[in-house]
């Protein structure tokens, strides 16, 4: 499964670290460009304490995770990239005219089937769906921190949110050892 993450501040460098340890390939970009650089090393060095801490013995662990990373430094070749992905997932500050505004105009390049996922902890998920275009393919999956150690995560759907967006959520946070 490939992932589009916008957003690596803290939170979204551990659902960067997240997605490559369970094999998925991932893609993300940040608009500020201090916060991009170095993401492959710190989720590298993350993974790396994760398979110590859970006692994973496979000393290629961190590096197979760390490989499965591409940054971008251009918006335009970032969704040219997550146009191929099956989730796009916003962890960006928490500032819902912000949020809506960056969903309006990166989601609507993306194919429909695209799910959307948030990570927000305390906005409504109804006025993103609603500024991405994709209302039925919305959900939020607010991770606990930091998210490779944490197995929680929490899902709420929108109003419009479907059943198979949910089933899709719930199978693949499954597989990615959340609970």
């Amino acid at each position: 499964m490939k992932f589009a993450i916008l957003g690596t501040g803290i939170m979204g460098r551990g659902w960067i670290t997240q997605c490559s340890m369970t094999g998925h390939e991932v893609h993300c970009f940040d608009a500020n460009a201090e916060s991009l650089s170095g993401v492959v090393a710190w989720c590298e060095k993350l993974a790396a304490t994760v398979a110590k801490k859970f006692k994973i013995d496979d000393p290629d662990f961190a590096a197979r995770a760390a490989a499965k990373i591409r940054t971008y430094d251009d918006k335009e070749a970032f969704i040219d990239a997550a146009k191929s992905c099956d989730v796009f997932l916003e962890v960006i500050f928490e500032d819902l005219k912000l949020k809506c505004k960056v969903l309006a105009e990166y989601l609507p390049q993306l194919p429909q089937e695209v799910v959307f996922w948030s990570n927000t902890s305390s906005l409504d998920i109804n006025p993103m769906a609603e500024a991405g275009g994709r209302p039925e393919r919305s959900i939020i999956t607010h991770g606990m921190n930091p998210v490779p150690m944490m197995s929680g995560v929490e899902v709420v759907p929108g109003e419009k949110t479907s059943a198979q967006t949910i089933d899709f959520t719930r199978r693949t946070l499954l597989d990615m050892k959340k609970a």
